[in-house]
């Protein structure tokens, strides 16, 4: 997965679920609030 540019998980699809990565975790789960911040 890469945000804002950079590489921030690799792994298998089936290894993302236990990622320990809270990017990952806030965008599969599709949480609004969290680490990832969109700029408006």
């Amino acid at each position: 997965m890469i945000y804002q540019g950079k590489i921030v998980w690799h792994g298998q699809a089936n290894e993302i679920d236990c990622s320990n990565n809270p990017h990952v975790d806030q965008f599969i789960h599709g949480r609004e609030a969290g680490s990832i911040q969109v700029d408006l």
